[in-house]
């Protein structure tokens, strides 16, 4: 899969993501310029970013060589929808112990990983998500030594 297929053509790559910018209470219907970040994994493309909600499309590339990483988000509220490909979802259930389930997309169900939830995402095949979350960024704490064997 190529992300080029689902990426609109003229979006704005940048190095990071800004707090929310477009928080009108009320007025005219605005268009949104698309920014997108490169990552390890893969490529995010912000589409909505106001000071109640960002929305993202999310483009995870499979690598073999890469294993996630255990993270907790100490504000961010998420929810995912795995639109295309297979992934391993991992989570911390709060026992201490890594629970994993392979989803497959367009998946029959979302993912909310709340504030403090343990989790990581693997792309098994190239991926695309659909998120909605809260306007926080900058707020992954990796916990990924925790649970090495």
């Amino acid at each position: 899969m190529n992300i080029d297929h689902f990426m609109p053509a003229v979006v704005q790559f940048v190095d990071e993501f800004i707090s929310a910018q477009m928080g009108q209470e009320n007025g005219p219907v605005t268009e949104v310029p698309l920014r997108a970040k490169k990552q390890r994994w893969g490529t995010e493309l912000l589409f909505a970013n106001t000071p109640a909600y960002t929305g993202k499309i999310l483009y995870r590339k499979a690598d073999p060589d890469y294993k996630g990483v255990i993270q907790f988000h100490q504000q961010k509220d998420e929810t995912s929808y795995l639109l295309w490909g297979t992934c391993r979802m991992r989570w911390d259930a709060g026992d201490g112990k890594i629970t994993e389930k392979v989803v497959v997309g367009p998946a029959n169900c979302a993912h909310h990983i709340p504030r403090g939830a343990r989790h990581s995402i693997i792309a098994v095949t190239d991926c695309i998500f659909i998120e909605a979350s809260t306007s926080h960024f900058a707020d992954r704490v990796d916990v990924d030594a925790e649970y090495r064997a």
